[in-house]
C-alpha cells in the first residue's frame, strides 16, 4: 500500500508528537504545585533543556505548536523574528525555551498559536494523590526539581 492507499482508506498518512511540560514561568499555572522553583535559566537547566531540543530535533517535527492563543500570534511572530535575529533573549518561559528554540534548531521560519482558554478535560488527576495510591511517591521526588 501507498501514502495515497492510506488517505483513501481514511488512515492517518502523518504523525503527531505532543510534549507536555511543568509550566516554566509562570509557576502559578500549574494544577500540581512543587515544592521546588527551578531556576530554568541556570546553566543546569540550560543543559537540560538544550538536551530534549537535541532530542526533539531528531524527531524532526515539521511544525511547532505553543500554548498560546490564535490572537497572540502576531506578537509571537515578532518575537521569534527578533530571536532569529539575536535581538530577544528568550524568557524562562516554556514555549520560548522549547519551542522557539526547537524551530529555529530546525529552520522553522515560526510557531503556530494553537492554545484554547478554558476547555477542559476530564478526568482532572490529582498527581500527588495518584502516586501515593499507586507507591510511586519516589517518581515525584526523582523529578523535582530536575527534569
Amino acid at each position: 500500500m501507498s501514502a495515497s492507499d492510506d488517505q483513501f482508506l481514511g488512515r492517518p498518512s502523518g504523525r503527531l508528537m505532543l510534549l507536555g511540560t511543568f509550566h516554566f514561568q509562570p509557576r502559578h499555572l500549574d494544577r500540581y504545585k512543587s515544592k521546588f522553583t527551578p531556576d530554568v535559566l541556570s546553566d543546569e537547566y540550560q543543559q537540560g533543556i538544550s538536551e530534549v531540543a537535541d532530542r526533539l530535533v531528531a524527531y524532526q517535527p515539521t511544525k511547532i505548536a505553543i500554548e498560546r492563543t490564535v490572537d497572540q500570534q502576531p506578537e509571537i511572530d515578532r518575537e521569534y523574528g527578533a530571536y532569529l535575529r539575536v535581538e530577544f533573549p528568550l524568557p524562562a518561559n516554556e514555549i520560548y525555551q522549547l519551542g522557539f528554540r526547537l524551530a529555529k534548531r530546525l529552520g522553522h521560519s515560526g510557531v503556530h498559536c494553537i492554545n484554547a482558554w478554558d476547555r477542559h478535560y476530564e478526568p482532572q488527576v490529582d498527581v500527588e494523590a495518584y502516586a501515593r495510591e499507586h507507591d510511586q511517591e519516589h517518581l515525584l521526588l526523582q523529578w523535582w526539581p530536575r527534569f
